[in-house]
């Protein structure tokens, strides 16, 4: 049995990358297979059959979102708080979500409960009230220096000359930007008017000081 449940763990790391970052307290640490992270190998036929056709709703889609995000953007008013998300090819942003990056951590928390209030929901980017796992602090992999081969590829590359030496906080500047940072969802099924409501709640929120 335990055997068993070893095999089902090592695919589930092959198949989802995030899996050890993503799953976290559910009783896997505890298994004899250590964590790593692998190839996401999950796709299979007919989910890339139903993909070919899906696939044809793309342009459409992604020109919807980019017109909502160019209306939203065109009802904010000058912001006091917070400085909008630099985008470098504004044209091939696929406009399904907005950043903002508050001033200060004082900021971002008042500004995240105004925005509660008004009734418009966002995510914070790195913080305690929302561990996002994508940012690199919760990859534990990369501490542990595990992989699924046998050799521990490429940590024990024979042509690599040292160690990278990671670490959760090597990268202070990118963690003190992401938990001040706030992602609103753009979703193409939205109407113009919702759009709209939403740049009020953001002007809104923005207004206050509290």
């Amino acid at each position: 049995m335990e055997r068993v449940c070893a095999l089902t763990l090592e695919a589930a790391f092959c198949r989802l990358r995030g899996y050890p970052a993503y799953h976290r307290n559910t009783g896997y640490e505890k298994s004899p297979v250590r964590e790593f992270s692998k190839g996401c190998y999950r796709s299979n036929e007919i989910s890339a059959a139903v993909s070919r056709v899906q696939l044809r709703k793309l342009e459409g889609m992604l020109n919807r979102t980019r017109a909502l995000k160019k209306h939203l953007l065109a009802g904010l008013e000058p912001p006091r708080h917070y400085a909008l998300q630099y985008v470098d090819d504004p044209e091939g942003d696929c406009g399904t979500s907005l950043a903002l990056i508050l001033n200060s951590g004082e900021e971002y928390a008042g500004f995240m409960r105004r925005l509660a209030e008004e009734g418009l929901e966002a995510g914070g980017g790195y913080n305690s009230a929302f561990p996002d796992r994508h940012v690199y602090s919760h990859w534990d992999v990369l501490y542990q220096a595990n992989t699924g081969s046998p050799q521990n590829y490429p940590w024990n590359n024979p042509a690599y000359k040292g160690r990278p030496g990671y670490s959760r906080d090597m990268c202070p500047r990118t963690l003190d930007i992401l938990s001040r940072s706030v992602r609103i969802a753009i979703n193409p099924a939205l109407t113009e008017r919702n759009i709209e409501e939403f740049a009020l709640a953001i002007n809104r929120a923005d207004a206050g000081d509290s």
